[in-house]
């Protein structure tokens, strides 16, 4: 269960759906929504009322960084199935919800924090001669020049 917490240190709500344990969890910029990251492989996305809006389910392993674009329109996910997916999260958007795309990685994503859409750094990896830090690679490019072409980032 997650639960949001005001600054009186009152649990003000509770977010109930995940079936196993909350790793991450992130407002969007707007601060009308908020994404949580699960060892249960999904993201929930969820309004401040705690009501559960979608469900975004395709990773095979448990979810570790999440993140929200810049302009609220996409949610990059990283998981220790060795993937990065960027997900539509635009509520009119007639893909709202898919897995628009996937990026297949050599190493697993347990370490990676990202934070934010128009660079994921990665820290904490265990991996001989990995960097800490790099921009992830995508077919088409980096994940940032990916987001700036759609107009996600400056």
């Amino acid at each position: 269960m997650l639960k949001l917490w005001g600054m009186e240190g009152r649990c003000i709500r509770d977010f109930q759906g995940h079936t196993k344990t909350v790793y991450n969890v992130k407002f969007n910029h707007a601060d009308t929504y908020i994404v949580s990251a699960s060892v249960d492989k999904t993201l929930k996305l969820w309004d401040l009322e705690g009501k559960l809006i979608t469900t975004f389910d395709g990773h095979q392993g448990e979810i570790v960084g999440v993140a929200f674009s810049i302009d609220d329109r996409y949610i990059i996910s990283g998981g220790d199935d060795s993937t990065i997916k960027i997900w539509d999260a635009d509520p009119n958007s007639l893909h709202f919800g898919d897995c628009i795309n996937t990026i297949e990685q050599k190493i697993n994503c347990k370490g990676m924090k990202i934070q934010n859409a128009k660079g994921l750094e990665v820290d904490g990896f265990k991996v001989k001669d990995e960097k800490a830090k790099r921009d992830w690679e995508t077919r088409e490019g980096t994940l940032e020049e990916w987001l700036i072409e759609r107009g996600a980032v400056d």
